[in-house]
């Protein structure tokens, strides 16, 4: 059945809403099932529309991604780039300094060191 939902969701995606895009990656990752297909593309239409991506939609999709180790280097140098930009943008901002919250995301992602050394390692790889 899930095989049967993934190849119909394949056939639609390019008619998915944002939300509906990070909502499907979502949904399988909640479950723990991977289909390959499904999530390439889900980051080929994520990277095609990431400017009408929310944060919550990309963050979803990254979490997703994630917990159904499914390394994907264009998508991830995407949302890289695109935090960057934002903690650039904000980094006088206390809000956005080095916090607890930072290094329990990183470990949630397997991420060593802080935030801003996980965007530039992900930035400095050629993809």
């Amino acid at each position: 059945m899930l095989d049967a939902l993934a190849a119909r969701s394949l056939e639609i995606i390019t008619q998915f809403e944002p939300q509906e895009l990070s909502n499907t990656a979502w949904s399988f990752a909640r479950i723990s099932f991977t289909h390959e297909p499904l999530l390439d593309a889900v980051s080929a239409c994520s990277l095609q529309r990431a400017s009408e991506l929310s944060v919550q939609d990309v963050t979803t999709v990254a979490w997703s991604f994630a917990q159904l180790s499914k390394q994907d280097d264009p998508l991830f140098a995407a949302v890289a780039a695109e935090v960057k930009a934002d903690l650039d943008a904000f980094a006088g901002e206390p809000s956005v300094r080095h916090t607890d919250t930072e290094d329990a995301t990183t470990k949630q992602f397997g991420m060593q060191g802080g935030l801003h050394d996980y965007v530039d390692n992900v930035e400095g790889r050629s993809v």
